[in-house]
């Protein structure tokens, strides 16, 4: 749907390690595998509505 608006963050080691870290924290406590993916908003597309 809007996809042409997001593409993949640029995320630094770090970054990534922290959204490893949730997804681990948010598995454990819903029982369920969480996995995140991390995009920005391209603004050159504009912003979705």
């Amino acid at each position: 749907m809007y996809e042409d608006l997001y593409s993949l963050a640029m995320l630094k080691p770090e970054e990534v390690e922290e959204i490893k870290d949730l997804e681990l924290r948010m598995s454990e406590r819903t029982g369920q595998r969480i996995s995140l993916v991390a995009y920005q908003a391209d603004i050159a597309s504009g912003k979705p509505d």
